[in-house]
């Protein structure tokens, strides 16, 4: 579902995407030594990040709803808040919506500094795009 969270980011408009194409997958995030007393982990990886903006996008999907992994989410996203980054989670739930993942883009493309387009005919070009890229999830919330 990373890969689909990419795909909404960087897909044309016209396409029903945020049409922002410069985005890093798994990009490498080193703790530095004055954080590391916040976490455990000694680096982290961003999903999806759009560097120019430093907006994260992190995709938890039914795995992070364990407890040991929700509190390890929690100390990384602390550590990357601390960094200075943005980040936004997504999740299944909001793919399975349409209008929860609406809302989720139109947040994307705020921290990224992009405008929201919230016409009738762009919301329906997000949604077939939607549909295109979990066309084969199997659903996992």
């Amino acid at each position: 579902m990373e890969t689909a969270a990419a795909i909404m980011v960087v897909a044309k408009r016209s396409q029903g995407g945020l049409g922002y194409a410069k985005i890093e997958l798994n990009h490498r995030v080193d703790v530095p030594n004055e954080f590391k007393y916040l976490a455990k982990a000694g680096y982290f990886e961003i999903d999806v990040y759009a560097p120019a903006s430093g907006t994260g996008i992190e995709y938890n999907g039914s795995d992070h709803l364990d407890k040991q992994r929700s509190a390890s989410d929690a100390e990384r996203m602390t550590v990357l808040s601390a960094l200075g980054f943005r980040m936004i989670v997504l999740t299944g739930t909001q793919f399975a919506h349409q209008l929860q993942l609406h809302r989720a883009m139109n947040a994307i493309a705020l921290a990224m500094g992009l405008k929201c387009d919230r016409s009738e005919a762009f919301q329906k070009r997000q949604n077939d795009l939607r549909e295109f890229v979990i066309r084969h999830w199997g659903g996992g919330l």
